[in-house]
């Protein structure tokens, strides 16, 4: 009896601690929740109202599609990695060919090469935003072929292995983070 009655003053002096039936009692979130209650943390007046700013993210949305996401990639980030290690096999892109009817020498002009139109398909070389509208990534990809695409040739790079998953996310990022 003596545990019983020792557990309900035990009780009772919590919850006068913590304001009794007069106050809410919100118990500290854990890690697997969020807390969604205002800060009324007092601001520089003392008001004590509350924190409505909306928070920025600054980091890309990541789409779910493979691509890594979250970072800023520049052209020429791509051009050094992908173009001139899997695009120059057999001349083609670079080092004064022009296969496909595209130079991808890194100079001034790649980014307004990238984003004409390709020869033979339906879509431009690039379409900032979109990479199920970028000729190129369906050429990578294999993809190119399709009816909706209607592209012609083989998968590139022509004679050398697939991208690698590395340089695949870095030309999918460079995409749709606006082929910047």
């Amino acid at each position: 009896m003596s545990k019983v009655l020792f557990s309900l003053v035990l009780l009772c002096a919590t919850a006068a601690a913590c304001g009794g039936d007069d106050e809410t009692v919100t118990p500290a979130p854990d890690a697997g929740t969020t807390d969604t209650t205002p800060d009324t943390t007092p601001d520089a007046e003392g008001t004590g109202t509350p924190d409505t700013a909306p928070e920025t993210d600054t980091e890309a949305p990541d789409d779910g599609s493979g691509g890594g996401g979250g970072e800023e990639v520049l052209l020429e980030q791509v051009s050094l990695e992908v173009f001139e290690v899997s695009c120059g096999g057999l001349a083609c892109h670079t080092g004064g060919g022009v296969g496909g009817g595209l130079s991808l020498e890194n100079d001034a002009e790649l980014r307004d090469r990238l984003l004409e139109p390709s020869l033979g398909s339906l879509f431009p070389n690039v379409t900032p935003g979109d990479i199920n509208a970028s000729y190129l990534w369906h050429k990578c990809e294999g993809t190119h072929r399709s009816d909706e695409v209607g592209g012609t040739g083989a998968r590139m790079p022509l004679g050398l292995a697939p991208l690698t998953d590395e340089q695949r996310s870095l030309l999918q990022n460079w995409i749709e983070g606006g082929a910047l």
